[in-house]
């Protein structure tokens, strides 16, 4: 890992290599400690960080969708990768798609968590403008994501949550990446992907709900299939973690 330009979490050793792509508010938040619960004897996973987030922080960029695709297949490339799975959350699924249009013959399988699809999530001008509030406002940042786990999260985590995303993440990227996901779309050039692919999808996620995931990401991709997490809302990797990683696993292992 000393000689790559930065050093992301790596955990395991084993022969099926996976990046973890996180959401618009950084990894902690995405994965929580499910690094703790992976195979590391039959995957390699790496934990991938956006520019202007946690190791990254200082590095400057255009926060776009396009910028973090290159930097995975640049990060993939230096690790010797030649091929991988991916695994996104939220704003990091809308990435893994990106990766597969930029090199389809590089991904062997795509799980999306919560997933934001190719054609991003529109947001009206209000919740717009909240968003992008949030930015520098840690309270609309907790209103919002006491929101997203549909206030079914105790106070202290929700508290704990926005800290470290103000400590982790640069109000620049913050905001960039927020028009990243509500503004990209490339869902024309990207569906119809042959790739094996999973979406999993929150019951009680108020936002990305199953019927929003089954009218994009279902309906783009014929290869795909859905998993209605029971217990989750928007970070099931805090919420869920153990059965999270059991369904990850379990999906990336077939067929190899």
């Amino acid at each position: 890992m000393d000689t790559l330009s930065h050093a992301p979490l790596r955990v395991g050793h084993g022969p099926h290599p996976v990046f973890f792509l996180p959401g618009w508010l950084g990894p902690d938040l995405s994965w929580g400690e499910l690094h703790r619960w992976i195979d590391g004897q039959s995957f390699t996973a790496v934990f991938f960080e956006p520019r202007g987030m946690g190791a990254r922080l200082q590095e400057e960029g255009d926060h776009s969708i396009v910028e973090m695709a290159w930097d995975v297949l640049a990060l993939a490339d230096e690790l010797g990768w030649p091929e991988f799975s991916l695994v996104g959350h939220d704003m990091g699924a809308m990435v893994a798609q990106r990766v597969l249009m930029e090199a389809p013959e590089r991904v062997f399988r795509l799980v999306g968590v919560c997933p934001v699809p190719a054609s991003g999530f529109p947001l009206d001008a209000g919740s717009q403008a909240c968003f992008m509030q949030a930015a520098d406002d840690l309270q609309v940042r907790r209103a919002l994501l006491d929101l997203l786990t549909a206030n079914r999260l105790p106070g202290t985590w929700l508290d704990q949550q926005v800290q470290h995303s103000a400590l982790q993440l640069q109000p620049e990227a913050f905001l960039g990446y927020v028009q990243a996901w509500t503004g990209q779309d490339f869902a024309v050039v990207v569906e119809g992907a042959p790739h094996p692919m999973l979406a999993l999808v929150g019951a009680h996620d108020p936002a990305l709900t199953e019927a929003f995931v089954r009218e994009t990401w279902m309906e783009a991709f014929p290869h795909a299939h859905i998993r209605i997490l029971p217990s989750a809302s928007h970070y099931p990797a805090h919420e869920t973690p153990l059965h999270l990683v059991q369904v990850i696993e379990r999906f990336l292992s077939a067929g190899r």
